[in-house]
C-alpha cells in the first residue's frame, strides 16, 4: 500500500507522502508497510475510498468506486 501511494503521490511533488500513507492505512485498518492484494475488489474499494478522502477531503460515492473497481 505504501508503494502504491508513494508512486502516485511522491514527496518529490510536494506531497506529504508519509501522512498520506498513514491516513490511508488507518482508514483501511492495515499496517502502512503491509502488502495488499490489488486483485481483491474489496481491498481496492477500501484503498480508493480512503484515498478519495485524502485527495478531496471527503469520501467519494462508494457505489461509483465499487463500479469502477468492478470494471477494472
Amino acid at each position: 500500500m505504501k508503494k502504491i501511494i508513494s508512486t502516485w503521490a511522491p514527496a518529490s511533488d510536494n506531497n506529504n507522502t508519509s501522512a498520506y500513507v498513514s491516513n490511508v492505512a488507518r482508514r483501511m485498518g492495515v499496517n502502512p508497510n503491509q502488502k495488499i492484494d490489488v486483485n481483491d475488489q474489496n481491498t481496492m474499494v477500501k484503498l480508493l475510498a480512503a484515498m478519495t478522502i485524502s485527495e478531496n477531503g471527503r469520501e467519494g460515492d462508494i457505489s461509483v468506486i465499487q463500479r469502477g473497481v468492478a470494471m477494472a
